[in-house]
């Protein structure tokens, strides 16, 4: 740990001007490095910090990975993390607080800044606060008979770069810039039914003291915010404003209107719930599905409650859901893939894309071996007028859901010629699953699977110096992924393959 000397920035500016007032930051460096399992906090220790006549007590972490990676930031720790004064400091009053959050911070962390005429040594339960991703958190104290200050996590885990404290001498009013004015970047905004899209408040003069904005919504059925963050729930218009957290006379408004999403116009074989006989939120096989192109499709899907196409990355009952294409049209390959998006998707989550000279089954989308899964082709993202287009002449696809759940309204595949001299798919540096689970996935029981990919293996192979070639070919064959680069062919674990 830091020497504590380190601990006080003593007659730090930060940009305002208090008359003989005195600022101290704290930093992630000036707590002794802490570790809890994912998901559990556990009980942590209050740490005490003395400096002169302050004492600053720390319930929370600077976390820890099992591996022993020290996280550069401050954890409070949802139920059991904060931090207060521990003492009060003769002749002063604590009248700023800014904290600074770590861009690790998620949306739903929340914290609440408590002055207070007492010590207040736990956590406190009703905290009221926010977190604005890799923003700041400012609270202002005019009453110099509240001495003390607490800072709590409220909901999630919270974490902070920095907090810096300004104390003023009793008897005198802080001495810092005023909110003027806010500005919404936009001035109506129209989105489709679970479409999310952020919006922005500035926030006047630059050098105002008090940044906070609070975000509000005149009809929550309709769309949702915050921290500016719009959630569209239905159709409707409702107004969005952002007010002067110092001054709530201080505001602007934003018009919403939520629109019904219109069905896009797909070309080639159309699938949705309907032609996959998906007809609840239970996950069933459909086998035999016929396109007009002649392919013939089976999957393992549901009937979503927006009406949508519903795949399931994996749990302990059903590990293979997705679609794939088990018959292919005579002398056709596949060339494109277009995704109708419900917008119910989590933004974060994607469609991966399977593509072979031999049939495809579901059991394979999830087959492993000596721990490596197979890696899709490439990955279509959450959007509008989301199409890949294939290179290469593949006489079979299949898709399957990325990191949780994920809702189609349509998914098209279209069939066409093989062409001479294809251009090759290339090795893509897709995304790994990382087993990063998204807590907001409502599908009742599921189990989330962590299922990591690592192509590096299949450079490692190549003789004694690593080299990527400009192209390479994966296939499927007897349940494993072949790679073809160059006049060498080999599987994940960089085998060769006779």
């Amino acid at each position: 740990m830091k020497r504590l000397s380190f601990l006080f920035l003593a007659l730090l500016a930060c940009g305002l001007s208090f008359a003989s007032s005195k600022t101290i930051t704290l930093t992630y460096a000036d707590f002794a490095a802490g570790y809890a399992k994912k998901g559990n906090a556990g009980t942590i220790d209050t740490t005490v910090l003395t400096y002169n006549d302050l004492q600053i007590a720390y319930g929370g972490m600077n976390s820890q990975s099992e591996t022993g990676k020290t996280y550069k930031y401050m954890m409070l720790v949802e139920k059991c993390g904060y931090l207060y004064s521990a003492k009060a400091v003769e002749g002063y009053y604590p009248s700023l607080i800014i904290v600074t959050f770590s861009s690790t911070t998620g949306e739903t962390g929340n914290i609440g800044i408590n002055f207070n005429s007492r010590v207040l040594s736990t956590r406190i339960d009703n905290v009221s606060g926010e977190v604005i991703k890799r923003g700041t958190y400012t609270a202002i104290n005019l009453d110099d008979t509240k001495l003390y200050w607490n800072i709590s996590s409220a909901l999630k885990n919270v974490q902070i770069s920095s907090i810096s404290v300004t104390y003023t001498p009793k008897g005198e009013l802080p001495d810092y810039t005023k909110v003027s004015d806010i500005d919404i970047d936009s001035a109506s905004v129209t989105l489709y039914p679970y479409q999310s899209t952020l919006i922005n408040a500035k926030v006047m003069p630059d050098d105002a003291a008090d940044r906070g904005v609070i975000w509000s919504t005149t009809d929550e059925k309709v769309v949702t915010v915050k921290n500016g963050k719009l959630t569209a729930v239905a159709t409707g218009t409702a107004m969005i404003y952002a007010k002067s957290k110092e001054n709530e006379v201080i505001l602007d408004s934003c018009e919403i209107n939520i629109v019904d999403k219109p069905l896009a116009k797909l070309k080639g074989d159309v699938l949705n719930a309907d032609s996959l006989d998906a007809t609840s939120t239970k996950y069933v096989d459909t086998k035999g599905v016929v396109g007009k192109s002649g392919a013939e499709y089976t999957a393992n899907a549901s009937r979503t409650k927006t009406g949508s196409i519903g795949l399931r990355q994996s749990n302990k009952d059903q590990a293979k859901s997705g679609i794939t294409a088990t018959k292919h049209p005579a002398d056709s390959v596949i060339r494109a893939i277009y995704v109708d998006w419900n917008f119910s998707t989590n933004a974060e989550r994607t469609l991966g894309v399977y593509l072979s000279h031999e049939p495809i089954s579901l059991d394979t989308l999830y087959t492993k071996s000596d721990g490596k899964t197979i890696q899709p082709m490439t990955k279509i993202g959450v959007g509008i007028g989301a199409k890949y287009e294939v290179r290469g002449n593949w006489e079979y696809v299949a898709v399957r859901a990325f990191k949780g759940s994920i809702y189609l309204d349509q998914i098209s595949f279209e069939w066409g010629d093989p062409v001479e001299n294809p251009q090759p798919e290339e090795d893509e540096d897709t995304d790994e699953d990382t087993g990063d689970y998204n807590e907001d996935d409502e599908d009742e029981g599921e189990e989330y699977i962590d299922e990591t990919g690592d192509d590096d293996n299949m450079e490692q192979a190549i003789g004694d110096v690593v080299v990527k070639p400009a192209a390479a070919t994966k296939l499927f064959r007897n349940g494993q992924v072949i790679i073809i680069r160059g006049n060498r062919t080999f599987n994940l674990l960089g085998e060769t393959i006779e």
